[in-house]
């Protein structure tokens, strides 16, 4: 609804539309302008005393999302559509196919000077001299030409390997990572992004950690999710002041489990 999905794809033709997310993308979206809004709504009753009632609209948070595709709408009457991995304005932007079995990086170049400098960290300092790649207009006429010939130079390399050479550049350069690979990963496992955590019903699990840090208050995740009515007496009994009958009504009549 948002239309989202109608950007998800390498291009308009029919083999080639993916057409739907794999993740609950606008689930998050929408948290976060929640989030937002309670703050919001939060400092004005710090500065009046009353509090408001707050509707967060998933659809609307989404479409918000769509910022350029909206203003290229209304400015140029054009309807935004799949691009795959391109980007309008920086060119080399692509994945390439690595050394390995299904191993990928994604580069990105962003200026003339970055163009240059990677075309010295490939060792192909002759890419700057061809017409065919003059600025990034010419790149952008020419990409299939271009990235065919990046392929060649990153077929023979890991993903990592690459990704040393031209972020030592000044270009960036990133693996496509798998789950397994984001598990496996050192960077991510220092953050302690994935932990381990021991269930009492399912055993040993991984939790997402907590993706900020504070200074002062960093926080942890300290347990696993709780069962099936677990916090019952603390939620009704000790938060909400419930008498020990009303919460037993409540658990026999199928209110609460």
């Amino acid at each position: 609804m948002a239309g989202i999905s109608g950007l998800v794809g390498y291009s308009a033709a029919p083999e080639d539309f993916v057409g739907t997310l794999q993740v609950a993308f606008c689930d998050a979206v929408g948290a976060l302008h929640a989030v937002v809004a309670i703050l919001a709504a939060l400092r004005q009753r710090q500065a009046t005393g009353a509090g408001q009632a707050i509707e967060i609209a998933q659809w609307e948070a989404a479409v918000s999302m769509l910022g350029e595709g909206l203003l290229d709408y209304v400015m140029n009457g054009r309807v935004l559509g799949p691009t795959g991995n391109a980007h309008p304005s920086m060119v080399p932007h692509n994945n390439y196919r690595c050394q390995g079995d299904d191993a990928w990086v994604a580069i990105a170049v962003r200026s003339e000077d970055e163009w240059r400098a990677f075309c010295r960290a490939t060792d192909h300092p002759e890419w700057a001299d061809d017409p065919r790649f003059a600025d990034a207009y010419q790149r952008r006429q020419h990409c299939a030409d271009l990235d065919a010939l990046i392929t060649t130079w990153t077929s023979q390399r890991t993903p990592y390997e690459i990704m040393e050479i031209l972020q030592t550049a000044g270009v960036a350069a990133m693996p496509v990572m798998s789950l397994e690979d984001q598990f496996r990963d050192a960077h991510l496992r220092e953050r302690e992004i994935h932990l381990e955590s021991e269930h009492p019903k399912v055993g040993l699990e991984f939790l997402h950690g907590i993706p900020w840090r504070l200074s002062d208050t960093p926080g942890r995740i300290r347990r696993p999710a709780p069962l099936l009515g677990e916090h019952n007496q603390y939620v009704f009994g000790e938060l909400l002041g419930l008498p020990e009958a009303e919460i037993q009504r409540l658990v026999q009549s199928g209110a609460i489990d």
